[in-house]
């Protein structure tokens, strides 16, 4: 009866485990999509990058690496002086929209 109650404990421990690692990775994941170099669709050259360093993001394109604000899990603000830039993912095509004074660009990851 013991080793009986001792492999059903372990398989809840294991259960358990694998669920909250999955889990993790889930978040990790959708949390995480923006993150990474991103080529222009129209001229591949032309890159941007987004990184995150704890739960700050960051945005580089033409101009310096900047910090970003989140709106939410798909859209970033990256205030540069006098304008601002909107970084928009599209999760259903992935491509990531960048707009600023009535332009707009878009990316597909690299």
């Amino acid at each position: 009866m013991r080793k009986v109650l001792g492999l059903m404990v372990s398989v809840v421990l294991l259960v358990s485990l694998m669920s909250v690692l999955a889990c993790d990775k889930g978040k990790a994941k959708g949390g995480d999509a923006l993150v990474g170099t991103w080529a222009m669709i129209d001229s591949p050259d032309k890159k941007v990058t987004i990184s995150k360093e704890g739960e700050q993001y960051f945005y580089e394109g033409s101009q310096p690496k900047a910090p970003a604000n989140k709106v939410d899990e798909n859209t970033l603000i990256v205030p540069m002086g006098p304008v601002e830039v909107t970084v928009k993912l599209d999760p259903s095509t992935g491509i990531l929209t960048v707009s600023f004074m009535s332009e707009t660009y878009q990316y597909k990851k690299a």
